[in-house]
């Protein structure tokens, strides 16, 4: 079982330090992530994740990012919905769950 990391602290880097376009496009991919580890689209995860970190910049993150990557599977639908991304891909993992 992998600790749930705080996904609040990673929204408030994004958002601090990328306009609000760019934060949305990071939050957006960090949701598909989310959403690709839900349907068993490990490799797809890790890709949006590291788009994600490489872009946000590793400096200083790496043990966070890397937890956030190893408990991602086990913590997918509440990451998705704390990073705050778009209502539309929020509703994509939504229907998943609801299944």
């Amino acid at each position: 079982m992998s600790n749930k990391q705080d996904i609040y602290k990673l929204r408030k880097i994004i958002e601090e330090n990328f306009n609000v376009d760019i934060s949305m496009v990071l939050k957006n991919d960090f949701c598909l992530a989310c959403y690709f580890s839900l349907v068993d689209e490990k490799e797809a995860s890790l890709k949006m994740l590291k788009n994600v970190f490489d872009v946000v910049g590793w400096d200083k993150r790496k043990t966070y990012f890397l937890d956030i990557q190893n408990s991602i599977d086990e913590h997918a639908v509440i990451y998705a919905e704390e990073i705050v991304a778009n209502t539309q891909i929020i509703n994509l993992i939504e229907k998943l769950v609801k299944k």
